[in-house]
């Protein structure tokens, strides 16, 4: 966990701040690490905190627990039920609804485990047969990197930062991608178009001096290459294998697709030349060359 605070520049909808403070009302009584992650981090990060336009509509909000079993694991979610503002899903072992009492409405929740509950090579076996499985690296990343989103006085949520949610994103586009109908490409692409919103002045023009210079002044493309250099700065050689992987030219075309249709109707000026250009960008970053 950074010390880094994100104030909210607009504030979020009642319900989600609800949801928000109940399940972290839970998890620190029960003394459980948490990051809130997935494309709900992305639109907080980008729109709440720093004005971005609003992205990809998500209706649902996930979670990386940090747990050691899968025993403890149905404890969390029974703890979770016992307090009566969430029910678990029976078709779904990972996601739960929350309940707002003040109007009725419910949120989906998925809480994805990782930590020592992973087998060696990150992958995570859903009980009851472990036949669903799943790969839950750059989520440790993502927890030691968080934001601390800031609620009010007393209250924060551990929040993924860009590099978290980049990390993650792209493990699960990789794994994935096309049964989530490219939801996770997306959502990596548009951290990588805001991402020089999330730096400072002094930060571009005084410690990536050498980026903004490469890049001919363009903030975006020095913005996407930073990215990629603190990206492969956090993440282990796995890690680091999967992020390389997604950059392949065949997932980069397809990532690029996926973007340019879900963006088609709200940001019309998006181009596969803009969009590659910043793919090229993050992974010079990601891949050590140096401006």
């Amino acid at each position: 966990m950074t010390g880094t605070w994100l104030d909210l520049k607009s504030p979020l909808d009642a319900t989600l701040e609800r949801l928000l403070r109940d399940l972290d009302q839970v998890l620190r009584t029960k003394a459980i690490p948490y990051v809130l992650t997935g494309g709900m981090a992305r639109e907080i990060l980008l729109h709440y905190g720093y004005g971005c336009a609003k992205g990809r509509v998500t209706n649902d909000v996930d979670f990386g627990v940090l747990m050691a079993s899968w025993e403890g694991y149905g404890e969390l979610k029974a703890d979770l039920a016992g307090s009566e503002r969430f029910r678990q899903d029976p078709k779904n072992t990972q996601r739960m609804f929350h309940l707002n009492p003040t109007n009725g409405t419910e949120i989906k929740v998925d809480l994805v485990p990782f930590g020592p509950i992973a087998g060696p090579e990150g992958e995570l076996k859903w009980p009851p047969d472990g036949s669903h499985v799943m790969r839950v690296l750059g989520y440790a990343q993502a927890i030691t990197t968080a934001v601390r989103l800031r609620l009010d006085d007393c209250c924060w949520i551990p929040l993924a930062s860009a590099g978290g949610i980049a990390m993650t994103k792209l493990v699960a586009w990789l794994d994935n991608g096309e049964a989530r109908h490219g939801r996770d490409a997306v959502d990596f692409i548009e951290v990588l178009r805001n991402h020089a919103y999330l730096l400072t002045d002094k930060e571009l023009y005084e410690e990536y001096a050498d980026a903004m210079d490469f890049f001919d002044f363009r903030a975006d493309l020095a913005a996407a290459w930073v990215l990629g250099k603190n990206v492969s700065s956090m993440a282990p050689p796995q890690l680091m294998g999967a992020m390389r992987a997604s950059m392949q030219i065949e997932s980069r075309i397809r990532m690029i697709n996926y973007f340019l249709r879900e963006n088609f109707f709200m940001d019309p000026a998006s181009s596969e030349v803009e969009v590659s250009g910043l793919l090229d960008a993050f992974e010079k970053g990601l891949t050590g060359n140096e401006p």
